[in-house]
């Protein structure tokens, strides 16, 4: 199976989950990775003041995929929006299953990720599946578990 891997991550905690993801998924299937890069990088209070304006995007570097069979994708929860990956899905042409891993420190994850998977059924995606990692856990190591369980309980490992 062709798994494209699509994240942004500005503090490196969403890079270190799509890590472990990749690493776990490598030993059965062929992995595309994208890394979402904003073509300039702006400070937190820009991103913090755009992150309240629901569909906001920003430009980003060219990080197509190419006809994968299943695409995971994975943001930092912000307040309402990520803005670089709001420009990625409505940049990709490819259409079918997406699992979304969402990383946060902090609270209301849950409607966070809600209306992530409503964006992506409006934008003609199929959502498979959403795994939440709390920063804690990414910190002291124990993200490698739900990560696991989340592959398998998918059918990817």
């Amino acid at each position: 199976m062709r798994i494209a891997i699509a994240y942004f991550s500005w503090t490196g905690n969403t890079e270190n989950v799509a890590r472990e993801i990749i690493h776990v998924l490598r030993k059965r299937h062929e992995i595309l990775e994208a890394r979402i890069k904003p073509l300039r990088d702006l400070p937190y209070l820009l991103w913090l003041i755009l992150s309240f304006i629901p569909e906001s995007k920003v430009k980003i570097e060219d990080c197509s995929i190419d006809d994968p069979d299943v695409l995971f994708l994975g943001t930092p929860k912000w307040t309402f929006s990520c803005p670089p990956v709001n420009t990625f899905l409505e940049s990709v042409k490819w259409r079918g299953d997406v699992y979304l891993f969402i990383t946060c420190g902090g609270f209301d994850e849950k409607r966070y990720a809600r209306n992530l998977e409503n964006k992506l059924k409006k934008l003609g995606f199929n959502h498979g599946d959403t795994l939440i990692i709390k920063r804690r856990f990414i910190r002291d190591d124990r993200h490698r578990k739900p990560i696991s369980d989340f592959l398998e309980r998918n059918g990817f490992t």
